[in-house]
């Protein structure tokens, strides 16, 4: 029922204005498996008074219409008009029609294929990381933990609560209790919050004997 008012509004506001509509709607918030739903119309217009209008849907991806979606639909109403109004151009219309329907195939397909190019890089990255004989900490520009692996927290022997909360605050005080010279360790940080860009090499000496290495280098995403 919400999808059939989404849709009745769509055509309604184009044919008002007599323009193609893009509508969007986010369908996660209701809890529903998809993510997204799209809606293309566009007004078919015969001697200035519209007669029809061309709707194309696609259930299950959000942003999928854009601009040039929008001049293609404006494009196959304007000769459907002239189609109806003088009775040629038909064959032209079924055509273009048939372009904008491969069109949504096309899109749905990339987006698709992005997603689990996506889905396989995570997968591999996530692997990586937890093969890796060091511990690791990726920590954002703002200070937010993004990732780390299980050794880093069996290394610095942290609660699992700790781990599952991502706060750097609690695993900064929970590592400093650990160390020898936790000034030192605290300095660091400071530093390297200063100067996100720099990168940093030192050894932590903790109060059970054992060493650590530490390497902190900047996370470069695109060459930034």
């Amino acid at each position: 029922a919400a999808e059939d008012d989404e849709s009745r509004a769509a055509v309604a506001v184009a044919l008002r204005i007599g323009e193609p509509v893009v509508t969007e709607a986010d369908l996660r918030a209701a809890g529903e498996p998809e993510t997204g739903r799209s809606t293309l119309c566009a007004t078919v217009l015969v001697r200035g008074r519209p007669e029809a209008c061309l709707h194309v849907s696609h259930r299950g991806v959000g942003g999928l219409f854009r601009e040039q979606e929008r001049q293609l639909a404006a494009y196959i109403v304007t000769l459907a008009g002239a189609a109806l109004e003088n009775a040629r151009g038909f064959a032209e219309a079924q055509e273009l029609s048939r372009s904008l329907e491969l069109r949504v195939h096309e899109r749905t397909a990339e987006l698709s294929a992005s997603k689990e190019e996506m889905a396989a890089t995570l997968s591999l990255l996530s692997a990586t990381l937890e093969s890796t004989t060091d511990g690791i900490l990726v920590v954002d520009a703002l200070g937010r933990i993004v990732s780390q692996n299980r050794k880093f927290g069996d290394m610095w022997r942290m609660p699992p609560e700790v781990l599952a909360a991502r706060d750097h605050e609690q695993m900064i005080a929970c590592a400093v209790e650990q160390l020898v010279d936790a000034n030192s360790f605290l300095t660091k940080i400071g530093e390297l919050d200063e100067d996100p860009e720099a990168e940093s090499y030192d050894v932590l000496e903790f109060t059970d004997g054992r060493m650590f290495e530490r390497y902190s280098l900047p996370q470069r995403i695109g060459g930034r």
